[in-house]
């Protein structure tokens, strides 16, 4: 068991990352782009971690077998490795600092450099290149190894000094969060390059995307759990961050779903919210948006670009409910009460405007109640 206190902290490492990868992959939309970068990273770093961990264990095993198996382990980590710190490279310029190359050639010189390692490490097991094994199957560096090195914090270290040239581009309770992202695998790399036998970049990359979880999760486009549903708070951050142009938006509630959850219980609410959330995303097209703004209420935001007229995207939804409701055998039905507009971000609040759709929705509603009461009486 000496080989454990080599590879503890990777193993402490893949253990919190899985359980917050866990929790990115239930809370992230995962069909937003950001997202996904975010979640592959961490797979990939997963990986990477007991991959690592492997071949200390397997160092120095005897076999073809294991010798074949120690090849394949470490051409992946050598691989890895410069491809996640380009990764992090991108997400510098494109997400953060909004910076984005329109150049092929400059997009090609980008990505030489990964090209250089991908053939360099293919060609070890032929050539020790990077790395190689003696008789005994023991791991030894070869020259190439610190090119790869090289190549791998040649990204992160760009991405220091854009960072740091950009500072004031970042806003202040963000700049913490950068400066340990930046520094925590550069000091990781060089303990494990200059030091051989210990194992501390692939934890400390780990860490890296714990930091990002932790704090940049309202850049993360979240859904809610039970409609698939964005959360209300990315909302407001795509709102105040993302939107340029006119947005026409619905405001929905479910009627008397509190007096459903009282009746019939709360799973029954539950199926009610999830057959109007599913109702909704039949009407929509692949960049309008669907909020859940907090117990019985929603938003449904078109798409700037599609220019649909929002009341009859309404009347769509109001028909297709009724259409619902003529199949169910439940003793209660879906009804909604809905208030809209158009938010022209230039001339009000996003809390303004939000709070005008509600009060329309009120409305309607307090209209269906006295209709209803008209008809009753007149039965």
């Amino acid at each position: 068991m000496e080989w454990y206190h080599k590879i503890d902290v990777n193993l402490y490492a893949f253990i919190t990352l899985g359980i917050f990868t866990i929790i990115a992959f239930t809370k992230l939309n995962r069909k937003e782009k950001r997202n996904v970068v975010f979640l592959i990273s961490s797979i990939i770093v997963l990986i990477q971690l007991i991959f690592e961990s492997l071949t200390v264990m397997i160092n120095g095993v005897d076999g073809l077998g294991i010798l074949i198996l120690t090849n394949i382990l470490h051409i992946s980590l050598f691989i890895s490795a410069p491809l996640l710190s380009y990764i992090y490279f991108r997400f510098i310029l494109s997400t953060i600092l909004t910076i984005k190359f329109k150049s092929f050639i400059i997009d090609c010189l980008l990505i030489i450099p990964l090209i250089i390692t991908l053939v360099v490490v293919l060609l070890t097991p032929f050539f020790d290149l990077v790395f190689s094994f003696n008789s005994e199957n023991i791991y030894h560096r070869e020259a190439w190894f610190f090119v790869i090195f090289a190549i791998t914090y040649l990204y992160i270290i760009v991405s220091s000094i854009i960072l740091i040239l950009n500072h004031r581009r970042i806003p202040l309770k963000e700049k913490f969060p950068f400066l340990i992202i930046a520094i925590v695998p550069i000091i990781g790399g060089l303990l494990q390059g200059l030091i051989y036998g210990i194992f501390t970049m692939w934890s400390s990359v780990a860490l890296c995307l714990i930091i990002i979880f932790i704090f940049f999760q309202e850049r993360f486009i979240q859904l809610d759990y039970l409609s698939g549903a964005w959360t209300r708070e990315s909302f407001v951050n795509f709102i105040r961050k993302d939107l340029k142009q006119p947005m026409k938006m619905a405001y929905f509630d479910i009627d008397s779903l509190k007096t459903i959850n009282d009746l019939y219980g709360h799973k029954e609410g539950d199926l009610l919210i999830t057959k109007f959330s599913n109702l909704v995303k039949e009407i929509m097209t692949p960049k309008d948006l669907f909020v859940r703004m907090g117990g019985d209420e929603f938003i449904l935001a078109l798409d700037p670009v599609e220019n649909r007229n929002i009341n009859d995207v309404i009347a769509e939804l109001d028909m297709m409910i009724r259409t619902d409701n003529l199949s169910t055998k439940k003793a209660y039905q879906l009804a909604i009460s809905y208030g809209a507009d158009t938010y022209y971000l230039e001339q009000e609040s996003l809390e303004s405007f939000i709070h005008k759709i509600d009060s329309k929705m009120y409305h309607h509603k307090k209209e269906k109640k006295k209709n209803k009461s008209v008809e009753r009486q007149n039965a």
